[in-house]
């Protein structure tokens, strides 16, 4: 299958959010306080080409676990040019550390949503724009 019909059969967000049963307060508080801070949209905007993102996520994965959520980047010709996921590389990181110090996963869950409020979504932009700014074009 190819991207392009993978975008064609996905959900939107509101359809996604409308057949979750186990996230629906967390995915519409987080609908309700995201906002794209000025520094995305003019890095965004200033990258030339067109990209796609091809999102892939589950309702049971409010917190990146289990290899969810991911973002695809596809140029304007929706060929792959990376993917970001499941978290950012800092949390990432420190998730690997934890669990390697023998913490239990669920255990976790408490901070991992601290650092991703702290953060604001801002590592996951910088992230993602950056896939798209390291991109081929034309």
């Amino acid at each position: 299958m190819s991207f392009a019909e993978i975008r064609d059969r996905g959900l939107s967000f509101q359809e996604f959010v409308s057949g979750s049963t186990q996230q629906v307060a967390f995915w519409n508080g987080n609908y309700r306080l995201a906002r794209v801070p000025q520094w995305a949209v003019d890095r965004a905007r200033a990258l030339p080409g067109h990209y796609h993102l091809v999102v892939i996520a589950e309702d049971w994965c409010g917190d990146g676990t289990r290899a969810i959520p991911v973002v695809i980047v596809l140029d304007e010709r929706m060929e792959e040019l990376g993917w970001w996921g499941p978290r950012p590389r800092a949390l990432q990181e420190w998730v690997r550390l934890q669990l390697a110090e023998g913490r239990a996963r669920q255990e976790l869950y408490p901070d991992i949503r601290r650092w991703y409020v702290r953060d604001r979504g801002e590592s996951t932009l910088a992230e993602v724009i950056e896939l798209m700014s390291g991109a081929r074009v034309g």
